[in-house]
């Protein structure tokens, strides 16, 4: 009933303001997922209405499909997961569509920001500054008190799909799950959250409180520490060098506070000291090392040479390879189970799909935006990020590219590079001498 009741609210609020509904999907999508319907993700039951609604929401949405930046690695993807499951033993459709639907809500997002850029940017930023400070406020939450009643809660009303409780302590703290199921996932979505919130408070596109603001990213980067995952922190400073730049008075002060935590406080040289030594001896902690990932990666091998080009079909990994090998469990990379169940195919569709967002960033002239590729990319290699999809990268990129083209730092006030016509109706900012 309580799930049924969320649908009906999504339901409604998207035939009464579908586009902020919408985004408002798309950035809770990675806790949405966490709920069990029916032996599926109440997200894709709330996407597939949405995709529904949409061609009679969005006045003429086929003029841009053409010009989607995604679409040529998007039809890899989609023509890989579709042939894997055909020459699978067991045939999941769902899946396939559950994949598919990942798709097509990026590329009608897409849609969306062409169409209103400005309002979906602040109405996405709203969101974000929302549903991150939730989650990074109840991660510091339960780090200090090493507890977590709302997870504790929910499992026992049963409404997630799985019933996971982190209580290990790493580099001296309990691993944060926050509101979500894994540790990992509570990394990835703050590292995103994280991201895209510094990216629009150095360039002053955020019409909120600079203190809420501040604090609000400021834990989101706290909580990628709290969740004690290696790849997070090592995907967190590869991304967080795309903000180093002399244009951006928030680099240098970034710079200032580093140098602070790094060398004068002990405790804290302590704590990124153990966090060094267990990623360059991946032993020194418990969980995953180097080891264990790669007698993965050669189980997977094993796999993908008994179905080379098209692989051995979709879950396949979780179905028939875990139950024979216990090694693989939690498969921490995002290769091994495309290796396994898509194949070379796959493979090449998920690396055309990078690239794509490589040459997506360079064409628009951000060559800084390829460390946050190349940030998730090492992540997603180095461990699995359950419930947040690597195809939802572009939704990201996107917007900071909007936020660039849009809105600039100039006599540190907040401005709009130029009137637009997207901005008809709207308020307009203009240049500060």
């Amino acid at each position: 009933m309580i799930l049924l009741a969320i649908f009906i609210v999504f339901a409604i609020s998207l035939i009464r303001n579908y586009e902020k509904t919408f985004i408002l999907i798309i950035f809770l999508s990675t806790l949405l997922r966490h709920f069990d319907a029916f032996g599926n993700s109440l997200y894709l039951y709330i996407s597939l209405f949405a995709i529904f609604l949409f061609p009679f929401k969005v006045k003429s949405p086929s003029k841009y499909i053409g010009k989607f930046p995604f679409i040529i690695s998007f039809l890899f993807l989609m023509i890989s997961w579709v042939i894997s499951n055909q020459i699978g033993a067991n045939k999941h459709y769902l899946l396939l569509i559950s994949n598919c639907s990942e798709l097509i809500c990026v590329l009608c997002f897409w849609i969306i920001l062409k169409r209103n850029p400005i309002s979906t940017i602040q109405t996405a930023l709203k969101y974000i500054l929302i549903f991150g400070g939730i989650i990074a406020f109840y991660a510091l939450f339960e780090t200090i008190f090493r507890i977590n009643p709302y997870i504790g809660f929910i499992n026992r009303l049963g409404l997630y799909t799985n019933d996971y409780v982190v209580t290990e302590i790493r580099f001296g703290l309990k691993r944060s799950q926050s509101i979500f199921a894994m540790h990992t996932t509570n990394g990835g979505i703050s590292l995103a959250y994280f991201c895209l919130l510094l990216y629009a408070k150095q360039h002053h596109a955020i019409r909120f409180s600079n203190k809420i603001c501040n604090s609000i990213i400021v834990l989101l980067l706290c909580t990628i520490f709290f969740t004690g995952s290696r790849a997070a922190i090592i995907g967190c400073a590869i991304c967080s060098l795309m903000f180093f730049s002399k244009k951006h008075t928030n680099g240098r002060l970034l710079f200032v506070l580093i140098f602070i935590i790094l060398f004068v406080s002990p405790f804290v040289v302590d704590y990124f000291q153990t966090i060094y030594n267990s990623i360059i001896d991946t032993k020194q902690v418990s969980g995953s090392n180097a080891d264990m990932r790669t007698l993965q990666f050669e189980i997977a091998s094993i796999f993908l040479n008994k179905a080379l080009w098209f692989g051995n079909g979709l879950s396949y990994t979780w179905e028939y390879v875990l139950y024979y090998y216990k090694e693989l469990y939690g498969a921490e990379s995002l290769w091994i189970p495309i290796m396994i169940d898509q194949g070379v195919l796959g493979i090449f569709s998920y690396a055309l799909f990078f690239i794509n967002c490589s040459s997506f960033v360079l064409r628009n002239k951000q060559k800084k935006m390829l460390l946050f590729i190349l940030g998730f990319l090492i992540f997603n290699t180095l461990s699995s990020i359950p419930n947040v999809p690597i195809v939802f990268i572009p939704i990201y990129l996107m917007l900071m590219i909007k936020i660039d083209k849009f809105y600039s730092v100039q006599n540190q006030k907040y401005v709009c590079k130029y009137n637009n016509p997207h901005l008809q109706g709207r308020e307009i900012y203009t240049w500060h001498a």
